[in-house]
């Protein structure tokens, strides 16, 4: 099961939010462009996306160094939870895509399934905990998250960049953005941020299943949540206090 440490988390946002380096000024990026597909084949995967809510209106801030301390603490952070253990080499894809952070997991079992809910209950536990670093800070927002999860068996093909011999993989599939379509419906709600596909919640354990809603529109039935993890929230509710050992 997933196991994310939101003691160090805390302290390493609070190492951000006490941050005083200057935006510094570079009107370059570097791009890295070009792929030869090799093969693909079909493999279950899962896909998570955390869309911030009415980013717009946080982007139009005139405080630079205010913003670049809520987005490093809502993207550092955030991946550090979708990443989880290395070992389990479950993540294929991991990163920030305009105001979301979004991850790719090979999922073959359910338990695997399973896994990838537990870090988005995480995320979700995570952003109630950012909300009050931020208060604490005197940074006057309020940082609301939709999360969205949808699993299926779809083709993965292999690609080689050019010149490097690395290899990445292309998503062929409607997965990737069925996540993305989810998570704009849980940015729209604020009673349940954590929306799941139908067949998400078909490969997840009862246990799982029961903190979950199910909701049935024109485009198709989906499951909501505001699910957390009880110690963690708890912890947050105290304050956020460290124990003396």
């Amino acid at each position: 099961m997933a196991k994310y440490n939101y003691k160090e988390g805390q302290q390493r946002i609070q190492q951000i939010l006490n941050a005083t380096d200057p935006i510094e000024e570079d009107d370059s990026m570097s791009k890295e462009s070009g792929s030869t597909c090799i093969n693909g084949h079909y493999c279950w995967i899962s896909s998570v996306f955390v869309n911030v809510r009415d980013s717009s209106s946080l982007f139009q801030s005139k405080d630079a160094l205010q913003l670049t301390k809520i987005m490093r603490s809502f993207t550092s952070e955030v991946i550090e939870i979708l990443r989880g253990n290395e070992s389990d080499n479950l993540v294929k894809e991991l990163g920030v895509r305009n105001d979301c952070v979004y991850a790719v997991y090979s999922t073959p079992s359910k338990y695997d399934i399973e896994e990838v809910v537990d870090r988005v209950f995480y995320v979700n536990t995570y952003i109630k905990m950012l909300n009050t670093l931020l208060y604490r800070n005197k940074i006057n927002h309020i940082l609301s998250v939709g999360v969205g999860v949808a699993s299926a068996r779809e083709l993965v093909v292999n690609a080689e960049r050019k010149g490097n011999g690395k290899t990445n993989a292309v998503w062929i599939g409607g997965t990737v953005e069925d996540a993305f379509s989810l998570s704009n419906i849980g940015s729209r709600d604020d009673v349940y941020p954590i929306v799941i596909s139908n067949k998400t919640y078909s490969n997840i354990g009862h246990d799982h299943k029961k903190l979950f809603n199910s909701n049935i529109t024109s485009t198709g039935k989906f499951y909501t949540s505001n699910a957390v993890f009880d110690e963690f929230k708890d912890w947050i509710d105290r304050d956020m206090k460290v124990e003396i050992k």
